[in-house]
């Protein structure tokens, strides 16, 4: 198939959906189709030889309509799309090619002139449904070649550590100020080191900051840690969450989004519920418990890696793959 890849972020940009967008690109590639993409921001103008076209977010409408013209594709893919992929679809529709979305939001997505729906989490496929907007359920995946638990170096941990007993990892943006004032209260807490894993990672007082972004260094870095904390409520992608798992990391985070579906509580990681009673755990609470419970850490650490290491990329991006193709039958039968 021609497919015209459309995403928010991408290479060299580090986010979960530049992320995804690249494995995706990295499987359509092997699979022998020809892709144009549609990004923002500045970068590579070339990716292993497909065109990629960087535009600012308001991007006149005619401009796109006439780059995907010339292109012609057999579908369009907007990843996480927002401002230049609601322009993208809008674009489509007048060309009359299908069109599929990936981890559209319930408000964004009722607008969206999409042919199909993929959300990351069950939640959003019942937000979608509420909003007369129908989706299916697609899990992204997670390279468990490039994260194992064999990339732990025992004495880069040691290093973070200082002495603490738990090493406690972040590797994500953090924007909101509530999720910073989160990590600034793990940061302080009393046989606990916090360390910021990636560039995007927020300072925070009494934490440690590694600079690693991606390939060995990311992979080596969350896998030196003793435990990865999702301190935003409803990350959706959550490549992180997965490449900790991977990794033989367990996970605290919050029951919700993307995290609700990979960390399974008490079994991989430990879940925070929104609506928690006052006696229950938050994330410092869980965390605390992962202190103290050497033996449930240990546990944890032990089914982490096989929970997620069966949803590769490969496996993911073929199951997406057989979305586009139904999308796309109407056009290609033509």
């Amino acid at each position: 198939m021609r497919i015209a890849v459309v995403t928010e972020s991408f290479a060299p940009r580090t986010d979960e959906t530049a992320d995804a967008a690249r494995h995706l690109v990295d499987h359509f590639l092997a699979e022998g189709h020809d892709l144009l993409i549609l990004t923002t921001g500045p970068g590579i103008a070339s990716y292993r030889g497909v065109d990629v076209v960087r535009t600012r977010r308001l991007v006149p409408a005619a401009a796109l309509t006439q780059r995907l013209a010339g292109f012609r594709p057999d579908a369009v893919l907007a990843v996480t799309p927002r401002i230049l992929g609601a322009v993208a679809l809008a674009s489509a529709q007048r060309l009359g090619v299908p069109s599929l979305t990936v981890n559209a939001s319930p408000a964004i997505a009722a607008t969206l002139r999409s042919d199909r729906h993929l959300v990351t989490h069950r939640s959003g496929v019942s937000a979608l449904a509420a909003v007369n907007a129908g989706a299916h359920l697609w899990l992204p995946g997670v390279d468990a070649d490039a994260h194992h638990p064999g990339m732990r170096d025992e004495a880069l941990r040691a290093t973070w550590a200082k002495g603490s007993r738990l090493v406690v990892g972040f590797a994500g943006t953090a924007a909101k100020e509530k999720v910073v004032t989160r990590l600034q209260r793990i940061a302080v807490m009393p046989g606990v080191r916090l360390v910021m894993i990636g560039t995007d990672a927020p300072a925070i007082n009494g934490a440690k900051a590694t600079p690693a972004r991606t390939g060995l260094d990311r992979a080596r870095a969350i896998a030196s840690c003793d435990v990865l904390v999702q301190a935003r409520k409803r990350d959706e992608l959550v490549p992180s969450v997965r490449q900790a798992l991977a990794c033989g990391v367990p996970v605290v985070g919050f029951d919700a989004g993307g995290t609700r579906e990979v960390v399974v509580h008490d079994v991989n990681g430990l879940l925070v519920r929104f609506d928690r009673k006052p006696d229950e755990p938050g994330l410092r609470g869980s965390l605390r418990r992962l202190l103290d419970e050497s033996d449930l850490r240990d546990r944890l650490a032990e089914q982490a890696r096989a929970s997620v290491a069966d949803r590769s990329w490969q496996v993911a991006a073929t199951e997406l793959n057989t979305h586009l193709t139904a999308v796309a039958s109407p056009a290609l039968a033509g």
